[in-house]
């Protein structure tokens, strides 16, 4: 997967919220390349972009452009680099076994935001993967494309993220006081998963 954060320059960077959809990205796909691309460039003259301390803190980002679909400013550089990044990707013209495949269909179809790993195991079998290993390869693979999110430390090991979206809401939950200490508030719609899941440490 390739990621472009698109940002209207006009609005200036504070307000562009480019660090928590870094960071969102970064949590969902941390291997994915990521483009940072302010549009409208055309019509600010001049603004401030810490471009230095964004790559420092976000290493996947490839490339900043500031591109305007009125004049087509950068815009052939940008779809140039697009391409060749794209077709970079480690899994690009790879043969991946349908099974793999089948895998990712059945997976989709659940309607949990978060699966135990015996049950992906389940999924895996009806998906006609059979050895535990492929399975946890098969595992690493969504997890890399960016369909699902499976972190094998010792507290998060025995559950599957299916629905990435569900890492980005709670992040948006999170709620830091300045000079005091970050408080963690789960939305209400969250709160049932958080129950069902009392194992899983965020």
């Amino acid at each position: 997967a390739v990621y472009v954060l698109a940002w209207n320059i006009r609005l200036g960077a504070e307000h562009a919220g480019l660090d928590f959809w870094l960071s969102s990205i970064s949590c969902h796909a941390p291997r994915a390349p990521i483009f940072v691309v302010g549009t409208h460039a055309d019509q600010v003259s001049r603004f401030d972009l810490r471009q230095d301390d964004y790559r420092r803190r976000y290493p996947q980002i490839v490339q900043f452009f500031n591109v305007s679909t009125t004049t087509g400013l950068n815009i052939p550089e940008f779809i140039e680099s697009l391409i060749n990044t794209s077709l970079a990707l480690p899994y690009m013209g790879e043969q991946i076994p349908k099974a793999w495949l089948n895998f990712e269909i059945l997976i989709a179809e659940s309607q949990e935001d978060i699966l135990p790993y015996t049950k992906i195991e389940d999924i895996a079998r009806d998906s006609g993967i059979f050895d535990s290993s492929e399975t946890l390869q098969a595992v690493q693979f969504l997890h890399d494309l960016g369909s699902v999110q499976y972190f094998p430390s010792e507290h998060l090991k025995r559950f599957v993220v299916i629905n990435p979206q569900w890492i980005v809401n709670v992040m948006a939950c999170i709620v830091s006081i300045k000079d005091s200490p970050v408080k963690v508030v789960f939305c209400e719609t969250l709160q049932p998963t958080r129950r069902k899941y009392r194992g899983l440490r965020l």
